[in-house]
């Protein structure tokens, strides 16, 4: 079996308890021309093949002796108790039209800045979403950190080096990453503005005590 393949059987109603004691997985398929379609699934095929396409790469489905259907895995309910997916939702994609996705995004690289110490990293988007064919979505946005040289340099959404036919569903100026004073540092000169600004302000007022008492 291809390591993108997941066989599939629609579930007719029964106990859900039952189906997960005998290591079957419950889903739906929806999506581009399809009907919502209830299934079961091997779970163990399913950790399998979701490590490897994640939510980013087509999977074909096939369910029963139908043809198989291109979907990406758009949803997993996870059990805190039994420490694995409980259900999962297949989205059926048309390979001609363009679809929304989550794409992550990965830090590349190292920052001349931070590596100096002049400050620390700050990233402050880990997920975009982008419009594309399905066939394009790119498994992960590289973020160049190497181009974060001095202190508040930023990157930005328009710093982006994309796939031809990727296009970023966010604000160009929306800033994903920085380059800032550390914590610490900050914090320091935050108590240091402070006390300048109590000197400045018992040195003002007694100034005004001694022009008072110098009126009277």
């Amino acid at each position: 079996m291809d390591v993108r393949e997941l066989k599939a059987t629609a579930r007719e109603i029964g106990s859900p308890a039952h189906l997960r004691a005998m290591g079957q997985l419950l889903g739906v398929v929806y999506g581009h021309n399809t009907k919502a379609t209830s299934i079961a699934l091997d779970a163990r095929e399913f950790a399998r093949v979701f490590k490897n396409a994640g939510r980013t790469h087509l999977v074909d489905l096939v369910v029963g002796e139908a043809r198989a259907l291109k979907v990406l895995i758009r949803e997993v309910q996870i059990s805190p108790r039994r420490h694995g997916p409980v259900h999962v939702d297949f989205y059926r994609v048309s390979l001609k039209e363009k679809l929304h996705a989550d794409v992550p995004v990965v830090g590349v690289g190292e920052s001349p800045a931070v590596k100096v110490g002049l400050g620390e990293l700050h990233v402050f988007s880990h997920v975009l979403k982008v419009e594309c064919l399905p066939a394009d979505i790119p498994e992960q946005i590289d973020l160049d950190l190497t181009r974060l040289e001095t202190l508040d340099d930023t990157l930005k959404v328009s710093d982006l080096v994309l796939p031809a036919g990727v296009t970023v569903l966010a604000d160009l100026d929306e800033v994903l990453a920085k380059v800032a004073v550390h914590k610490e540092r900050a914090a320091d000169i935050e108590d240091a503005a402070s006390e300048a600004a109590a000197a400045t302000a018992a040195s003002e007022a007694s100034a005004e005590g001694e022009s008072t008492e110098d009126a009277g």
